[in-house]
């Protein structure tokens, strides 16, 4: 909280407009294309403990789930999916539909796990 803007009225007012525009805009792109297939993170996956390694990290994995993020604060439905595993990291990829449309994001995911199979990138087992 500390490294955000202080939430004065008008700011408040302002940041709830703007999420209204880009809430249309994106209406508008997914009345089109009814659903986004994104990354989860812009960058690679980062190595257990890395999100507790010092005052940078969570500023660095907010920017890095900024999809995540904003899908999140649109109120979007969407899908995190793993598939696979690289350099010993998690892959995964994000299914994001309009408002109100999960069923697309879970059919879709359900495709993909059809073709690639159920990947689980940890093992829940090992010690």
């Amino acid at each position: 909280m500390a490294s955000g803007p202080a939430a004065e009225l008008p700011a408040y007012m302002q940041a709830f407009a703007t999420r209204l525009s880009i809430a249309r805009e994106w209406a508008h792109f997914l009345g089109q294309y009814p659903l986004v297939l994104g990354p989860v993170s812009t960058r690679q996956p980062f190595a257990a403990g890395w999100d507790v390694s010092g005052a940078h990290a969570p500023g660095e994995l907010f920017a890095n789930l900024s999809l995540v993020v904003a899908v999140n604060l649109l109120g979007l439905p969407s899908l995190a999916l793993p598939v696979g595993v690289a350099n010993g990291l998690p892959q995964g990829v994000q299914i994001i539909g309009n408002r109100y449309r999960e069923d697309l994001c879970l059919a879709a995911g359900q495709e993909i796990e059809e073709r690639l199979g159920v990947v689980t990138p940890v093992d829940p087992y090992a010690p």
